[in-house]
């Protein structure tokens, strides 16, 4: 008798306990609901990347989300610390977040001030895919575009009359748009009869000039095309011999679609010096090439398509096309040493 009662009680023990780590193992589970940093409710299952495993409640845990808003400042991608943002914690007694480890590079690296709650599950996505790469990077990426193949996902930009104008292969610009202020570049600098938007070709006579001080010469090769000649300079190796798919794949790395050139803005040109590298890589080691290269910034110009960074700007390295951006954003770029794409995505001058 007592040892029927002795193994019902052990049995119900038993049973409670089990009962419990279920319990326990059931509320850490997937899916988790979590509040995102612009308040609103998200779902994170782990099937959607390996960072997400551990996933917890640390709200009351954390003392950099305690309060109901975090203040902080960070050096972001222009090396200047004087950025400052808020992250909001709605609701935060039913706040969950995702690994502490996540939550802390968000914050410290910044991320946070270009993280676009729009995007949480693109991000998701493609960290899964691409786990090498870090947060900043992955975001970064995403805020570009290249979770998409170039082209396919174009968005018509609404200030093309501003400096900071970002034309990509994500990004184009009205077939109209011909900017209000073009003038003829000083026939010194230039060949031929070329413009330029009034303020980019200022600081293109006055780069030249700086240059010749140095004893080194250096002329415009080619600056504002219309939508029209774009098309021209985009076709002009085209034959019947090879399809417009094979032609694309392979001309997309040289010159830039009908609409998603710079040179349509008035704010890009290409520069090249007195010898035969002029529009080849080979011009990154002459005197002119070489003096762009460590200079143009402090006239307001960017190298607008680096070496080895063709899987981002979807181009070959070009060392003589340069964009105009003004001396201050110019700056930024340059001592960021990214491209102008990856700068407007930290900067959040896409959206």
């Amino acid at each position: 008798m007592m040892k029927g009662i002795l193994i019902k009680a052990t049995a119900l023990v038993l049973l409670t306990v089990c009962t419990s780590l279920i319990a326990i193992l059931l509320g850490n589970i997937y899916p988790k609901r979590f509040i995102d940093t612009k308040g609103s409710s998200k779902v994170i299952t782990d099937d959607k990347c390996q960072s997400f495993l551990k996933y917890e409640e640390t709200l009351l845990k954390s003392d950099v989300l305690s309060k109901p808003e975090y203040t902080y400042s960070m050096a972001t991608a222009s090396g200047s610390s004087e950025t400052t943002a808020v992250l909001p914690v709605q609701g935060a007694s039913e706040l969950h977040l995702q690994s502490q480890l996540l939550i802390n590079e968000l914050v410290l690296d910044g991320i946070i001030s270009f993280w676009n709650a729009a995007y949480e599950d693109r991000y998701l996505d493609y960290k899964s895919v691409n786990c090498n790469l870090s947060w900043v990077d992955a975001v970064t990426y995403v805020n570009i575009g290249l979770d998409h193949p170039f082209y396919t996902s174009n968005e018509n930009v609404t200030n093309s009359d501003q400096l900071t104008v970002l034309i990509n292969k994500y990004h184009c610009i009205s077939k109209d748009y011909i900017p209000q202020n073009l003038v003829r570049i000083n026939k010194s600098y230039s060949i031929g009869s070329i413009k330029l938007c009034e303020e980019a070709c200022t600081a293109l006579e006055e780069m030249c000039l700086a240059a010749n001080t140095d004893s080194i010469t250096m002329q415009a090769v080619s600056a504002y095309r219309s939508f029209d000649y774009q098309n021209v300079v985009y076709d002009r190796k085209k034959t019947e011999v090879i399809s417009l798919e094979a032609y694309q794949k392979k001309r997309d790395k040289t010159v830039a679609r009908a609409g998603h050139s710079e040179h349509q803005t008035g704010l890009a040109v290409d520069i090249g010096g007195t010898d035969d590298t002029i529009l080849k890589q080979s011009f990154e080691n002459t005197d002119a090439g070489v003096w762009l290269a460590k200079n143009s910034y402090r006239f307001g110009f960017i190298l607008r398509y680096p070496k080895d960074k063709e899987s981002i700007t979807g181009y070959n390295y070009e060392p003589w096309h340069f964009r105009y951006l003004g001396i201050a954003i110019a700056e930024k770029v340059y001592l960021s040493g990214l491209t102008y794409d990856e700068f407007c995505a930290r900067n959040l001058l896409i959206y």
